[in-house]
């Protein structure tokens, strides 16, 4: 398995706002890890589920929020609310 992560971010945390309305409106995020030649790493679904809740502690502290403000989404779930 590629070390894709996506999550999505409470609007608690003030990321995004709603054009229409101005309020606050939950976003999306996703992370890939690669090796130094920038290549995918392979790995075994058990540890990508694993990395998947870990990383919330260091994506939070990154952008100092709260870990429960994000949620582990797949990237289907991404990719249906994000445009690219």
């Amino acid at each position: 398995m590629k070390e894709i992560y996506c999550y999505r971010i409470s609007a608690e945390a003030g990321m995004a706002y709603d054009n229409e309305t101005g309020e606050s409106a939950e976003c999306y995020i996703k992370q890939s890890i690669t090796d130094k030649n920038d290549n995918p790493i392979n790995i075994s679904c058990e540890i990508y589920c694993k990395r998947h809740i870990a990383l919330i502690s260091i994506l939070a502290k990154m952008g100092q929020m709260k870990k429960e403000w994000f949620e582990p989404i797949t990237i289907e779930e991404y990719f249906e609310n994000v445009e690219e």
